[in-house]
């Protein structure tokens, strides 16, 4: 009786399981939308084949740089979103730091602030993107 009430005490571990991607790229019908984009003939024409792929080895590179658990790690929108906004607060700091007060400086600010905006918007749309790859239900 006594080891009974026990177990039942305790809480059952429920393991964390891993969010839908592969399910939820078929609800978003994104290979549809791939295919509908002509983005596969236009990868194509700029000379990006699937013997090209199989040529550089990509997809060895995304299995050895586990490119699908990042994807499906529930941590990784968070990351994104987080380095979104320290690069996007980088761009900012250094428009405020660099004085404007020659072309060559401002040239400067542009260039420094693009290079730093860039990869801002692209974690921004990573994150988003891969928050609703993960969506359950």
């Amino acid at each position: 009786q006594v080891i009974g009430c026990l177990v039942r005490a305790v809480p059952s571990f429920q393991p964390r399981r891993a969010p839908p991607v592969l399910s939820n790229i078929e609800k978003m019908k994104l290979l549809s939308q791939v295919e509908k984009s002509g983005l596969l003939s236009k990868l194509e024409d700029a000379g990006f084949s699937f013997e090209k792929v199989q040529e550089l080895k990509l997809l060895t590179t995304a299995e050895k740089t586990k490119v699908l658990s990042i994807i499906s790690n529930t941590e990784t929108p968070g990351k994104l979103s987080a380095a979104s906004a320290l690069l996007a607060a980088a761009a900012a700091a250094l428009v405020l730091a660099v004085p404007d007060t020659d072309s060559t400086l401002i040239a400067a600010q542009a260039a420094g602030a693009a290079t730093l905006a860039i990869p801002a918007a692209a974690s921004a749309f990573g994150s988003s993107f891969l928050s609703n790859l993960q969506k359950s239900g």
